[in-house]
């Protein structure tokens, strides 16, 4: 039981760990970074790709742990953690920080690379344009693939 629980929440404690030195070398009023994967994005990607993963195991697993594993049935991929931007901005406030910036930084654009990479140069100014202007509308910053928090110490 012991053994379960740790294993749970080592994921969280690297994390923590990670943040909590970053902010130790920052200097005060410096800028963390923190750039993290999408569950939603993830799930949505994943599953159109290979229905193998179409399965509610796989989606519980991700959207209730958010963690991977390398050699489990449902990994894709490597061990790897996945968050919602919601959840990294509830983790991010316990450490004296202030977020100042919170993007999607690529939006649905992977999903549709085909109708993107098929754009003429006007029509790829156009989608840009509208990436640039929707990457901070809170509605759909959680479909984004990765999502990147700023915050300053």
């Amino acid at each position: 039981m012991l053994f379960e629980f740790i294993k749970k929440m080592l994921p969280m404690l690297i994390r923590e760990k990670c943040i909590k030195e970053s902010l130790r070398v920052l200097k005060k009023g410096g800028i963390l970074a923190i750039a993290y994967i999408n569950k939603h994005f993830v799930l949505n990607s994943i599953m159109t790709r290979d229905k193998k993963f179409l399965t509610y195991n796989f989606i519980e697993k991700v959207l209730n742990k958010g963690v991977i594993k390398e050699g489990e049935k449902e990994c894709f991929w490597t061990d790897t953690f996945f968050t919602t931007p919601m959840e990294m901005e509830s983790f991010v406030k316990k450490f004296n920080t202030e977020i100042i910036d919170h993007v999607g930084t690529d939006g649905l654009s992977p999903l549709l690379k085909d109708f993107v990479d098929n754009m003429n140069d006007e029509e790829y100014s156009t989608w840009l344009h509208y990436s640039l202007n929707s990457c901070r509308e809170k509605s759909i910053l959680g479909m984004s693939n990765h999502g990147l928090l700023l915050c300053k110490k």
